[in-house]
């Protein structure tokens, strides 16, 4: 893009110096750029910049502002509350997580929201699934397999990442997943399904497994650094010891 348009609209610049990894310099055009215009991408954007800086507080702050502006210019969806669940993760408060991805899960359970994914808003149920797979978060197990069984009877369901519903729900083998995730966006679709698959590989104790699996989320999500899958697995790779695992399997 020439210099002309990242002058009127630098909020594009700060895309760019996210990719390459300059988020303080991202943050700063973003901000620019909200001076401007205050925009939900953009501050939904922002929001991976501090997100990667580890300043937790302005991601949520950020997320919660561009939910509002989608409600008013867009209608409502939940791509920013499981961001929050997912930075909250991260920050260390599992237990909150799990409550505002089950929180996500009741709000679909009464239509609060009035746009939806392709693959029938799986997402919230696959992260509490997460969360459930350790001990803090253990008792939101079975809210998140309901909510999987359910939406694994709908048509929506074909659509990446709907299949991996019925992995959780022990239907689908990993390698269907994997061929499912080649479609549409490769990078999306196999940061996704490593994730969970490295997931199911700790509950069954292969440590090793699971590590290399994370990796590959993780490598698969430098792509598009949008997933929430990637950050998380970023994460798990980070510390050295792992909330303890609850005893599904």
């Amino acid at each position: 893009m020439p210099q002309t348009d990242y002058d009127e609209y630098p909020e594009y610049l700060g895309w760019e110096l996210f990719k390459q990894g300059k988020n303080l310099e991202a943050i700063d055009a973003y901000t620019r750029g909200l001076a401007k215009r205050k925009d939900c991408a953009t501050y939904n954007n922002r929001s991976l910049a501090y997100w990667t800086i580890g300043d937790f507080d302005s991601a949520m702050s950020d997320l919660r502002t561009s939910d509002e502006l989608s409600m008013k210019d867009f209608g409502r969806s939940d791509y920013n509350l499981n961001r929050i669940g997912a930075i909250t993760w991260i920050a260390g408060n599992h237990l909150k997580a799990a409550e505002i991805w089950s929180d996500v899960i009741r709000m679909h359970s009464k239509n609060e929201f009035s746009k939806g994914d392709a693959a029938g808003d799986i997402g919230c149920g696959l992260h509490l699934w997460f969360a459930s797979c350790f001990q803090e978060a253990a008792e939101f197990r079975k809210i998140s397999l309901q909510f999987l069984r359910k939406k694994a009877k709908t048509k929506a369901i074909r659509s990446f990442p709907g299949p991996m519903a019925g992995y959780i729900l022990g239907q689908t083998h990993e390698d269907a997943i994997l061929e499912a995730a080649k479609y549409p966006v490769p990078a999306r679709g196999f940061c996704i399904g490593y994730f969970y698959i490295a997931m199911m590989a700790k509950l069954k104790g292969d440590d090793n497994r699971f590590r290399e699996l994370l990796s590959k989320a993780v490598e698969y999500g430098k792509a598009r650094m949008l997933e929430r899958e990637y950050y998380l697995a970023n994460h798990l790779l980070s510390i050295k010891e792992l909330p303890l695992l609850a005893q599904h399997l």
